[in-house]
């Protein structure tokens, strides 16, 4: 984990997210760098055929 001090000498701004907010999907490209400070993520992954695996943190 990066120090926040550090984060905000890179003039990095903090977000919040609520429950069910999308980051961003598979496939596209993450514009930023996200550090998770509180709270859980859920990560999805999704076969070819469509089947879904979930990743809790």
């Amino acid at each position: 984990m990066i120090v926040e001090d550090v984060l905000i000498s890179f003039e990095a701004e903090t977000k919040e997210y609520k429950a069910g907010d999308i980051i961003f999907r598979e496939g596209e490209f993450p514009m930023f760098y996200y550090q998770i400070d509180k709270g859980q993520i859920k990560l999805n992954h999704y076969t070819e055929n469509g089947k879904g695996q979930d990743f809790k943190n």
